[in-house]
């Protein structure tokens, strides 16, 4: 297991395959995984901490909420996702509570200047041992409207976001809110299997 680095730390864009489409100037991409599951994932017990996670596999609020973790860790093997971390910041760069607002896609080598709402997006994929690859956008802007705060609530993401500065990735999703508590947590180290089912389909986390 590695650390998915994009909330912790600038690391170099890698090549995970997650996104269609590339040229000298920015094309449509697409994502090049089914989205199984749209969450909008919060905390209890810290309005200002949240993020949207586009995922290929079912089970993953159920995941989340017994403690596995796919963004300071990446803990679920052979998953595809996208995960956009909201952050709302006063003058002094305290964190506020999140809300239905638009998010300033920003690079994690440079991020933003308070005050304002920014948005941190990534693309992973993790192998058999939940190892990461990772591809991390530098621009665009997320749209969330309502941000419903109340488990199995639903709110609507817009999203545009460029990636290595030539593929551009867009969507809207109807989330699902899963609220986790900020004491769930596994054994740092734990793997969990995401299995597919024998008639295909998306793979289930165990």
């Amino acid at each position: 297991m590695r650390r998915a680095g994009w909330m912790l730390a600038a690391l170099a864009v890698v090549g995970s395959g997650l996104f269609a489409c590339s040229s000298s100037t920015v094309t449509q991409g697409e994502l090049g995984f089914t989205v199984a599951e749209s969450l909008l994932v919060l905390y209890p017990e810290n309005a200002a901490d949240g993020y949207v996670l586009l995922s290929a596999a079912t089970g993953t609020c159920a995941a989340l909420q017994t403690g596995a973790s796919v963004v300071v860790n990446a803990e679920v093997a052979n998953l595809d996702y996208l995960a956009i971390l909201l952050g709302a910041y006063d003058a002094n760069g305290d964190p506020l509570p999140l809300s239905a607002a638009t998010y300033t896609v920003v690079d994690p080598s440079t991020g933003g200047t308070p005050p304002g709402l920014f948005a941190l997006v990534a693309g992973l994929s993790t192998d058999a041992a939940c190892d990461p690859t990772e591809q991390d956008a530098s621009t665009g802007s997320v749209t969330l409207s309502p941000l419903d705060t109340t488990d199995g609530g639903s709110s609507s993401l817009n999203f545009s976001a460029v990636f290595g500065g030539t593929t551009q990735l867009t969507g809207t999703y109807t989330l699902t809110t899963c609220l986790v508590s900020l004491d769930a947590g596994v054994a740092p180290g734990t793997c969990l299997a995401c299995t597919s089912p024998p008639d295909g389909g998306p793979c289930a986390i165990q």
